[in-house]
């Protein structure tokens, strides 16, 4: 990630928020010199600081995340929202996971959700702040979002929702008055929220419109995808009405999700004797955890991170890495898998969800294509539309490649009959 420096945190309680976690890590304050970059990349939600920390016996590398100083990017895509579920999770989720692990298994190392290590994550909605471990300072690093994902990082991907969403599954059947409290602190930033309606409505309808323009390019008239897509754009707002209230209604299957996989809120450590093949991995960004079918994030996993032939050959593969990571950890935890989610479900619960994954999938997908356009850098202006003129950015200027990456989505979703 490319970053320049910067003399300081830019808010007086992000400094001070610093200087407590390094006392809490033994720094001698009043002799700790500071390295503070401030990371370029496409945030619309944040901006992240990097900071280098040493007092000349220690040093320490922390990422700190905070809702974004461009106020337009805040006002008009709800940052604090967003800030205010990623912290939730961070308190409360992550936290009721872990201790039903550690009831299970008092010895277990590996984590609910492999995560980094958070030493602050609070916030008022003005003073929001997540303060976190530099991974890279550990081996991580991001894939090239540009290109399509490799099997053995998409497996390893896979393993580990399964594995998270398994937590959900079993604390919902085992102690769900627990479950109950903790789904009511968890708030969905961008189906749920009826003030942005209209915001979500737009940026939707602006991507859907140029795919369209785009297919026109493409495909006859009589083509059965595009006739299948004109009338999937048709509906865009029912649509996006309708995807809370299908969530509400999905039980017993819905689960806390990650709610925003792609490469760039994933990190991978490999191993020197095995290069090719990732040892471990972090999830980062849980700013759009949602609780609902765990269809949304396995199918944004499938559709986003891996090309037309990856799917093609290693599909079912992948979705049994996935429901066996599951249904193992669901067993270790004393409940059965047959009866809380057995695998015939997960396709059922794909196809159930097909428009959702189709919607996000063709939002995110340009995105990650084109990296230097359509971030919050491109917006100009001090208004909406500026910021949803630098939304659509990426969908207007999709390459060959980008464009094929769509219509492959687009065709399998009607193969498949999810819309």
């Amino acid at each position: 990630m490319e970053a320049i420096y910067v003399t300081q945190l830019p808010k007086e309680h992000l400094r001070r928020m610093v200087s407590e976690v390094l006392a809490e890590q033994g720094f001698d304050i009043n002799n700790t010199k500071y390295e503070v970059k401030r990371i370029k990349a496409g945030l619309w939600m944040s901006t992240v600081f990097r900071v280098m920390a040493t007092d000349g016996t220690k040093t320490l590398s922390l990422f700190l995340k905070c809702i974004n100083i461009n106020t337009v990017c805040s006002e008009v895509l709800f940052s604090p929202l967003h800030f205010k579920n990623e912290i939730t999770f961070c308190n409360r989720v992550y936290p009721v996971f872990e201790n039903l692990l550690k009831r299970k298994h008092p010895e277990a190392v590996r984590a609910p959700i492999p995560v980094p290590k958070y030493y602050r994550a609070t916030g008022d909605g003005t003073n929001d702040v997540i303060i976190m471990e530099d991974l890279s300072e550990n081996g991580f690093f991001m894939l090239n979002c540009l290109e399509a994902m490799g099997f053995s990082e998409l497996e390893l991907v896979m393993r580990e929702i399964g594995r998270f969403h398994a937590f959900s599954l079993v604390l919902k059947s085992q102690n769900p008055d627990l479950f109950n409290e903790l789904r009511s602190s968890v708030f969905d930033p961008v189906f749920q929220n009826s003030i942005g309606e209209e915001i979500l409505f737009h940026i939707y309808h602006n991507v859907l419109q140029d795919v369209l323009a785009a297919m026109k390019v493409c495909y006859q008239g009589d083509s059965p995808y595009f006739i299948k897509f004109e009338k999937f754009v048709e509906h865009v707002r029912y649509r996006l009405n309708k995807h809370h209230l299908d969530a509400l209604n999905n039980e017993p299957f819905n689960v806390f999700t990650h709610g925003d996989l792609w490469s760039n809120n994933l990190m991978f450590r490999y191993s020197s004797d095995s290069p090719d093949k990732p040892r471990e991995l972090r999830f980062l960004d849980f700013q759009q955890t949602r609780y609902t079918s765990p269809a949304a994030d396995v199918g944004r996993m499938l559709f986003v991170a891996t090309d037309r032939q990856t799917r093609t050959e290693h599909r079912e593969e992948l979705l049994h890495s996935y429901y066996d990571s599951l249904s193992a950890t669901v067993s270790e935890l004393g409940s059965d898998p047959e009866q809380l989610f057995p695998f015939k479900a997960l396709e059922q619960q794909l196809k159930a969800f097909g428009n959702f994954i189709l919607d996000v999938s063709l939002l995110n997908i340009p995105h990650a294509l084109n990296e230097d356009s359509g971030s919050a850098n491109d917006v100009t202006g001090d208004d909406m539309e500026g910021v949803l003129m630098a939304i659509r950015l990426p969908q207007q200027r999709m390459t060959e490649k980008c464009r094929r990456r769509v219509f492959d989505v687009i065709e399998e979703c009607v193969d498949r009959g999810y819309i």
